[in-house]
């Protein structure tokens, strides 16, 4: 028999304090993500313990019960904490509504890992701060799993009996955690985000504490000094985890076997109830938090997301500690009258049937209540004015011309041109980089409007237009960038030799080279270099300064030898948050980033881009629109009636086609006109 363990909730509450003190950026908490892996690992224990209770009693499982029991544990809680959160994006947050509204089908019917995967990319981005249900890909993972688990018991509790299925069942637990562990490695080295969100290369994690379970069933007793031996390394395996582990490393993957395995050792010594360990972790306050984990877990992060939404994405420790607070109150408020009361069979939830009908209908009308939400801001969409429309001023041939990041474009594709042609007769000028060169696109639809310029666009988000260089993050190379680069560098020598006479290289390059004097990234951000073909990936300022200025000049030494002249646009400004959002929440004079912090800023850029410019000095000018765009004193969000961006970094359509005056003369020179 499975009995209650009061060291499991103390090992609950080892790992939710771990993750909420992660989230709010206390020190020492830099790996509290690993807190999930230790949540995974329990969850693995305790639901393969009550399935092995059940075949072992009945020979049989019965699905729609452990369906139900499923239902009475996770979903009255997570439809209080999900109705919480919709109804104070409606009252405050009339700009966020359609996106938050839009996540909730993702997480009552259990795949917002994939959702959240697909929206907003890498767990550790700063965008995911304003992702008020991001914390529910953890659920989605761990009900996928459960939609599948249950089917081994019953094959096994079907075709097998006796010591053959006690033997075959440790064998195909450890046959599938090995393989989901294999999968999890190899992924995490090529696409980490998706071995980060994705069940299958997570499900050994609970396959591991499937097997823990097998040994504290079948196996031999630890020995008492053993016990408390393995309860130590497991308690300091999990520690090393938690302040050690960080943000820019891979994971899962092989990282993740240290607080895996460090969660199996304290299952196993936990069996001996008399070591220090084991005490400490049956302790009355540790077990009073391991029983509200799961509604402390729920509460926190849309509390601390919601806020941040509000203060534009800043993260404040002192704040979001408080916000946790706030949250294991809530906790303590709606354990006993949400989460306990609903775990016992009464009401709508007394028989396995109308539990799942129950749950079924509650979360088709919440799911009802996020389409309404969504539909109510696309009503707003009309009313609230010209700033929050500012979002989607975005270049009318995006989506045409402008590839996606991080995928690898048919040369065929990059060779089809229209629309992304503009002009009648020879193509004059090539428009080649990032989504800095897509946001250009409406200026020069103005000059061929005015001045009959002869333009092409080609553009991948992501890609800056250098050649021997690719962007890495994340443990990743972007090796659709380097592939769409050599094929840019092809078709734009081709139209060369079919008369082109100038190119425009445009990059986010202020995303890509760290300013000297600071480090690659602040703790806030996922770290973002270039990488030289065939080299190892460096972090050090310099370095990657010296691998941009090498790969800039070889885009240029190659472009001049086909006497094609050059426009390299200098780094504008950026803002710290999204420019609309700003200024739906605060006063323009607000919404504006320092003129002299820019320029420090840009400053190692701007140093290469003159020295490439200056060995070709007929060939190559360096274009800086950040001196129509700031002041004196500030770069703004906001100037003359119109605001400048769309986010935090990419212009308006409307702030593009207005800096048409500004580079008139230098496309003239470009186009070989004068």
């Amino acid at each position: 028999m499975l009995h209650y363990r009061s060291d499991i909730d103390g090992l609950r509450a080892l790992a939710v304090i771990a993750v909420v003190a992660y989230h709010a950026g206390i020190p020492g908490f830099s790996g509290g993500f690993v807190g999930v892996d230790v949540f995974f690992v329990i969850s693995g224990y305790l639901i393969s313990g009550l399935l092995l209770n059940e075949m072992e009693a009945t020979g049989k499982v019965d699905l729609l019960a452990f369906y139900a029991r499923r239902i009475r544990r996770i979903l009255p809680m997570l439809l209080l904490v999900v109705a919480t959160t919709l109804l104070l994006a409606l009252l405050l947050f009339p700009d966020d509504q359609k996106r938050i509204g839009r996540s909730v089908t993702s997480v009552f019917f259990f795949f917002s890992n994939h959702y959240i995967l697909n929206k907003a990319g890498d767990y550790f981005e700063p965008g995911t701060d304003l992702v008020p249900f991001l914390h529910t890909w953890s659920l989605a993972v761990e009900e996928q799993f459960y939609f599948v688990w249950p089917l081994l018991f019953l094959v096994f509790a079907r075709f097998h009996t006796g010591a053959v299925r006690k033997i075959t069942l440790i064998c195909a637990v450890a046959l599938l955690s090995l393989l989901s562990l294999l999968g999890s490695i190899w992924l995490t080295e090529t696409n980490m985000p998706r071995a980060f969100y994705l069940m299958p290369t997570r499900a050994w994690e609970f396959g591991f504490g499937a097997l823990a379970l097998c040994y504290v069933r079948y196996g031999q007793a630890l020995p008492e000094k053993l016990a408390g031996t393995l309860a130590l390394v497991g308690l300091l395996g999990i520690a090393f985890a938690v302040g050690s582990y960080h943000e820019s490393m891979l994971f899962p993957g092989i990282a993740a076997l240290l607080p895996v395995i460090a969660t199996v050792l304290l299952l196993l010594a936990g069996t001996y109830q008399n070591g220090w360990v084991t005490r400490l972790l049956s302790s009355s306050p540790a077990t009073a938090i391991g029983l509200l984990s799961y509604s402390w877990y729920l509460w926190h992060w849309p509390l601390m997301s919601l806020v941040r939404i509000y203060d534009l994405g800043q993260r404040d420790m002192l704040r979001d500690s408080l916000l946790a607070l706030l949250a294991l109150g809530l906790a303590w408020l709606t354990f006993d009258t949400v989460e306990n009361r609903f775990r016992r069979a009464q009401g709508w939830f007394t028989t396995n049937r109308s539990t799942v009908l129950t749950g079924l209908f509650l979360s088709v009308l919440i799911v009802l209540g996020g389409a309404l939400v969504v539909k109510w801001s696309g009503y707003q969409d009309h009313h609230i004015g010209g700033v929050y429309l500012a979002r989607k001023d975005i270049p009318p041939l995006r989506y045409a011309c402008h590839f996606r990041p991080w995928t690898m474009v048919d040369e065929q594709k990059l060779q089809d041109q229209p629309p992304c042609t503009l002009g009648e007769g020879k193509l004059e000028v090539v428009l080649w980089g990032d989504s800095h060169a897509d946001h250009l696109m409406p200026l020069l639809m103005v000059a061929n409007q005015m001045d009959a310029l002869h333009v092409l666009q080609r553009s991948q988000g992501a890609c800056p237009p250098l050649l021997g260089a690719a962007p890495y993050s994340n443990g990743r190379l972007n090796t659709g960038c380097a592939d769409f680069n050599k094929k840019m560098s092809a078709l734009t020598l081709l139209n060369a030799q079919q008369g082109a006479k100038g190119v425009i290289l445009a990059g986010r390059w202020l995303s890509y080279v760290p300013d000297t004097r600071q480090s690659v990234r602040s703790s806030g951000e996922v770290s973002r270099i270039l990488v030289a073909d065939g080299e190892q990936a460096n972090t050090d300022p310099q370095w990657v300064l010296q691998v941009f200025e090498q790969a800039l000049q070889r885009t240029v030494d190659t472009l001049v030898a086909q006497q094609l002249r050059i426009i390299v646009m200098a780094p504008i400004p950026q803002m710290p948050f999204s420019a609309p959002t700003c200024l739906m929440r605060r006063s323009a004079s607000d919404c504006g980033v320092p003129s002299a912090q820019f320029m420090q800023q840009k400053q190692a850029v701007m140093a290469v881009l003159s020295r490439v410019a200056g060995r070709h000095p007929s060939w190559v000018k360096v274009v800086d629109l950040s001196e129509a765009l700031c002041s004196d004193w500030i770069c703004p969000a906001f100037k003359e009636g119109h605001v400048l961006y769309s986010d935090d970094n990419h212009l308006t359509a409307t702030a593009s086609r207005s800096l048409y005056p500004v580079l008139r003369n230098e496309l003239s020179w470009l186009a070989g006109r004068s």
